[in-house]
């Protein structure tokens, strides 16, 4: 196979986007998201984004704050679009145009001293709920009937922020995975809330996370590592440097 160089034998884009950026920090991690049909969702300040075919439409949040995620997740067997804020969770339907629920973010421990912030998302379909997490730790669960959204309960996760969630892998539908600024990562039961797995932090955060046909691969501030398992992890393997966030959980990180 020829050798490429930089910049030779790659695709030049259809078209270039005009969509509008308001300066928000959130966009320098990598806070963009897609869904099923292909609109494509990233955060402002207080406000997110969703685009499609050329042109974005802006969703201004009830409580003012930073959005530090918003995505798509699959659920009650439709797609609902969360934000994870600075002083809120909100979660609309598919395409953004029915607000199901506006949730304050409750006070942290006393003892927490940094930002405090909602920091990731996920969901799981057998119990029919979305995980948030935060900044202080906590993870925030949401039971979803339908068009119905509530909050349902509060976890202590993690003793460090809640960096990076993962959930509905086909061969573990239950199993909901978490990841922290220490580096450590938690294996849930969805239905009890009860950490079935835990391995311990080496000190470098968690940056982002993935399950796909039973295998959990996180990508760390220093690099990323996978398990073949989310119930045994019987096995761990080193991958490489620099990883820090997953796209496409079927190809090896870049080396």
């Amino acid at each position: 196979m020829p050798s490429v160089g930089r910049g030779e034998g790659l695709m030049e884009p259809d078209h270039q986007l005009g969509l509008p950026v308001d300066g928000t920090p959130s966009l320098l991690t990598a806070n963009l998201a897609s869904s099923e049909d292909g609109r494509l969702v990233y955060a402002g300040h207080n406000s997110i984004y969703v685009a499609e075919s050329g042109t974005a439409r802006q969703l201004k949040l009830q409580e003012d704050g930073n959005v530090h995620r918003a995505c798509w997740v699959s659920v009650s067997g439709s797609e609902k679009l969360v934000a994870a804020a600075q002083n809120s969770v909100q979660i609309w339907d598919a395409d953004g145009s029915l607000l199901y629920l506006c949730w304050a973010l409750p006070p942290p421990a006393e003892s927490f001293g940094g930002a405090y912030y909602a920091s990731s998302v996920a969901a799981v379909s057998p119990t029919e709920s979305i995980y948030v997490g935060s900044s202080a730790g906590d993870l925030f669960v949401f039971s979803s009937a339908g068009d119905m959204i509530s909050y349902r309960s509060t976890a202590v996760a993690h003793d460090s922020a809640v960096t990076a969630l993962a959930s509905n892998d086909s061969t573990a539908p239950s199993v909901l995975v978490s990841g922290s600024g220490s580096g450590e990562i938690k294996v849930w039961d969805a239905f009890s809330m009860s950490t079935t797995i835990q391995i311990s932090g080496s000190g470098f955060g968690v940056t982002s996370l993935a399950l796909c046909e039973g295998f959990i691969i996180a990508g760390f501030e220093t690099g990323a590592r996978w398990w073949n398992t989310p119930v045994h992890f019987s096995r761990s393997t080193a991958v490489t440097h620099g990883c820090h966030v997953l796209c496409g959980v079927r190809s090896r990180p870049y080396v």
